[in-house]
């Protein structure tokens, strides 16, 4: 089972994480390390490489990520598959020194880039990361996943400035000083701004030491002036402590939580790796007072699975209801009911030739559409069955003759059907001006396993619908004169319109 269809990317991207206060010089060194081992890929038509800091000017990248490469491929006629072009350029970077790779395909329908997301969720920091960690671990010994993810707190330290007002309260000394005095250490103190001839912005103009003064050294070293004008060393005021860095806090419903995502490999479906990792953390739950839940696509795949189960089950209750005042009769109605319910037989055959999953949003709309097709046809075979039935005929002879006289529209009405369909089912793009036959083409693998779906399960009720429909029909001949036609009775009556005295 799986969301949604796999469609052929045009591009992927290419994220390179690394752990660390890195300079921009080495972020950027890391990325054209990157590129350059990607660069000989075939398949890749345009390579597009930036390095920055993450979190900055409002980029929604991984806190640990240096950099994106953006890659464009070839047009899909002329390459290999994504998913090989991707599995070649993971093969190149699976030994790149300093940086873990994260490549994401381009999206091309519902549900997030990567298709597994968990979400641990607890009261301590630390119970959060080391069931983070564990998780990660049980990842990798399963296997299948790929890019993996999560969101615990980047390793490293941070220097943090502790002062002591009272100290500087007795030298006449501001804390706005103390941080405008800092200021000079680090990114400068803006005192004035500069519009060049050939600009339109304007540039401010910063003051700072010397770059071989901007160090921690140098920050024990320095002087702050006074209210009486005498130039004490920063140090009086304020100490600088070593801390363990630490990370955003984020909630989920006002607990907290850490995530870890994960892509799966070729080949891989991420429901059955889902039920592996479930079964895992079922025999052997995370340490602490954790909570663990699925979201991603399998969340997607839950809400969307219960909104066309319950439209199917209302579709069937309205079609039951039409069936019982048409045919005035609960036995014909549940033949033609039973048909919705064996063709998707017919369903899960067509998807199994074709060697396709079961699509939730693809191959339930599918479904939901196979039904009205079958009850169509089950409906023009008893409507002739009861005719011949009002002629006399016995319910031996009225279901053979009305499986002969209706054998071939129905017949026809299916086969043109499946025909029309083989075309999406084979993913086959046929251009009548260019007369050309196109196997394969993303765009058609958008209706590959609805198409699959409605093929098979046409073909299988098709047999159904000749067969089994009028042999049913013998079984049920006066059965439900007495009982069940109740229903039917009644809501006749109801609908029936008021006849003028």
């Amino acid at each position: 089972v799986e969301f949604f269809p796999d469609i052929e990317p045009e591009q992927a991207q290419v994220q390179v994480l690394a752990r660390g206060d890195l300079s921009a010089k080495e972020r950027d060194l890391l990325v054209q390390e990157t590129e350059n081992s990607i660069l000989s890929v075939a398949g890749v038509r345009d390579f597009y490489a930036q390095s920055f800091r993450s979190g900055t000017a409002g980029r929604q990248e991984a806190r640990d990520s240096v950099g994106t490469i953006r890659t464009v491929f070839d047009d899909w006629q002329m390459r290999e598959k994504a998913d090989v072009v991707i599995a070649e350029m993971r093969a190149r970077l699976a030994g790149l020194a300093g940086a873990d790779i994260s490549i994401l395909k381009q999206q091309q329908g519902p549900g997030a880039a990567k298709p597994i997301k968990v979400e641990i969720i607890g009261l301590s920091l630390d119970e959060l990361a080391a069931a983070t960690s564990d998780l990660v671990a049980r990842m990798d010994q399963l296997g299948g996943f790929v890019d993996v993810t999560d969101s615990r707190p980047l390793p490293g330290t941070e220097w943090s400035l502790v002062t002591d007002r009272d100290a500087a309260s007795r030298h006449g000394v501001s804390i706005a000083g103390l941080g405008t005095m800092i200021k000079m250490l680090t990114r400068g103190m803006r005192i004035s701004e500069y519009r060049p001839d050939d600009a339109e912005d304007e540039l401010d103009v910063v003051m700072r030491f010397m770059g071989d003064q901007r160090n921690l050294d140098r920050l024990q070293e320095l002087r702050v002036p006074t209210a009486s004008g005498v130039f004490v060393p920063l140090s009086v005021f304020a100490k600088l402590e070593p801390r363990v860095k630490g990370g955003d806090i984020e909630r989920l419903d006002g607990q907290r939580y850490m995530y870890v995502e994960s892509s799966v490999d070729v080949g891989v479906l991420a429901g059955e790796r889902l039920d592996a990792l479930r079964q895992s953390l079922a025999e052997t739950p995370l340490a602490g007072n954790i909570e663990v839940k699925f979201s991603g696509d399998d969340e997607d795949i839950n809400e969307t699975r219960g909104f066309l189960i319950s439209a199917f089950a209302v579709s069937l209750v309205l079609m039951l209801i039409v069936l019982m005042v048409q045919f005035n009769s609960g036995w014909q109605a549940f033949v033609t009911m039973s048909a919705i319910v064996l063709s998707t037989g017919g369903v899960c055959l067509g998807l199994w030739i074709t060697g396709r999953p079961f699509g939730i949003v693809m191959s339930g709309l599918g479904v939901i559409a196979l039904a009205g097709i079958v009850v169509n046809n089950n409906i023009v075979l008893i409507d002739t069955f009861n005719e011949y039935r009002r002629r006399g005929y016995r319910a031996r002879d009225a279901a053979f003759r009305a499986g002969l006289v209706r054998f071939r529209p129905v017949l026809l009405t299916a086969v043109t059907t499946i025909l029309g369909l083989l075309p999406m089912v084979f993913e086959m793009t046929i251009l009548l001006v260019d007369r050309q036959i196109l196997i394969g083409a993303p765009s058609s693998q958008w209706w590959t396993q609805l198409s699959s779906t409605i093929a098979g399960g046409l073909t299988f009720a098709t047999v159904l619908t000749l067969v089994a429909t009028p042999a049913m029909l013998v079984m049920g001949a006066g059965r439900d004169r007495q009982g069940a036609n109740w229903l039917g009775t009644r809501l006749r009556r109801l609908f029936r319109r008021p006849v003028a005295a």
